[in-house]
């Protein structure tokens, strides 16, 4: 019954029609600058800027009105979910008027294959923060710098870029950056299979003691650190340089722990993420840490993307099937 079907659309996280198509809730109307915004490629505000421009046009018309109201989708073909579904994940949606942003054009409907993962690799310099947006708007922003060097065009194309993982304020080095929240978050769900290494500079005296117990695993605060991998590079005098691998995910993860042992780390650069290493794709003194490098997915995180996909394509259809 309705009730049953609504419980069951409600409590199931899994249904997304986001897998299928850039624009979730499909059976409303919205405003264009929300219409824009839930495409990923801005803020709401941003889009509101961008159409006040006269740089958004509708079917070849330049519209200057933010509340300018879009129809996403005839009724007719809201008659059964499982023709909504199949509409998604099959074809483009045809009846969604030709949005156009500085004469690109805003793609509706991707078919699965179109919107496949992409990963880049990009340097993260000290002071930046890996954020879409910074609270004291004082700060220099990862994500705005990397998608300056996008053309338009692939600006509109992968219009939802996140970070994989997230680097402190005073943390440089790699930084991977990919169109697919769910393959990012699978990933750093992980840290076993991908964990973060790290080039540290520390101030302090360093023991084998003190080694062995970063190795084992540190209380910090009443929380159990998991156990690092930990090298000694170089050391002079009361400065050594240190490669560490962690296997766990928390926020100011290596600071925090040699802090406990009263070293004091003085830079922190990450060198690599699982298979991948900064200087494969953004070598020092090359020229190229200033740009980025598109990633190759290895085939195990192929098919953990595609084994995710799967997934979504399944509980969509089982949902379909309960209601």
């Amino acid at each position: 019954n309705m009730f049953q079907s609504k419980f069951v659309l409600r409590f199931q996280p899994q249904f997304q029609l986001k897998s299928f198509s850039t624009v979730p809730n499909i059976a409303s109307d919205r405003r264009l600058c929300k219409v824009i915004a839930l495409s990923g490629i801005c803020s709401r505000r941003e889009a509101e800027k961008w159409i006040k421009e006269g740089r958004v046009s509708i079917d070849g018309t330049i519209c200057k009105s933010p509340t300018y109201i879009i129809s996403q989708l005839e009724s007719d073909s809201l008659n059964t979910k499982q023709t909504l579904l199949e509409t998604c994940k099959n074809s483009r949606l045809q009846n969604y008027p030709n949005i156009t942003i500085d004469g690109v054009r805003l793609r509706w409907g991707y078919k699965v294959s179109d919107n496949a993962p992409k990963i880049w690799a990009i340097s993260k310099l000290k002071g930046e923060i890996v954020a879409s947006q910074d609270p004291q708007k004082s700060r220099s922003l990862l994500l705005e710098r990397f998608q300056s060097m996008l053309s338009p065009e692939e600006l509109l194309k992968h219009n939802s870029i996140k970070p994989i993982y997230r680097l402190e304020y005073e943390t440089e080095g790699l930084s991977l950056l990919t169109n697919s929240g769910d393959l990012a978050k699978a990933l750093v769900s992980d840290p076993q299979k991908f964990p973060l290494r790290y080039r540290v500079r520390v101030h302090g005296l360093i023991t084998e003691s003190k080694l062995s117990g970063l190795r084992k695993g540190l209380f910090v605060d009443g929380v159990k650190y998991r156990p690092m991998d930990v090298a000694v590079q170089k050391s002079s005098g009361t400065i050594t340089w240190l490669d560490v691998t962690c296997y766990e995910n928390k926020n100011k993860l290596i600071r925090n722990a040699f802090a406990k042992l009263y070293l004091d780390v003085t830079r922190l650069i990450c060198v690599g993420f699982g298979p991948y290493n900064k200087e494969d794709y953004l070598p020092t003194g090359s020229g190229s840490e200033k740009g980025f490098a598109v990633v190759k997915l290895t085939p195990l995180i192929s098919a953990m993307y595609h084994e995710i996909q799967n997934n979504k394509i399944v509980n969509s259809r089982s949902i379909v099937k309960q209601s």
